[in-house]
């Protein structure tokens, strides 16, 4: 993940955590944006050719803000 990437996903998560409701289950929130993360860095490569494996093992800012905007 780069580290902005990192910033966005702590930043979403303290929100999230500091506005959850009592039915809120953090595993099963954080294993959701991390499969819709995954999800939209398989988007994001799908039209590339010649994707490297350091490509293909890193979480960008912009599959991060993709997966909280699945999200909701």
């Amino acid at each position: 993940m780069t580290d902005d990437a990192a910033q966005l996903l702590k930043a979403n998560l303290d929100y999230v955590v500091a506005h959850k409701t009592k039915n809120f289950g953090n595993a099963r929130y954080v294993r959701n944006i991390f499969e819709r993360a995954v999800e939209q860095q398989a988007n994001r490569l799908s039209s590339k050719l010649g994707i490297s494996n350091d490509e293909l093992s890193v979480l960008t800012r912009e599959d991060i803000e993709n997966a909280f905007k699945v999200n909701k």
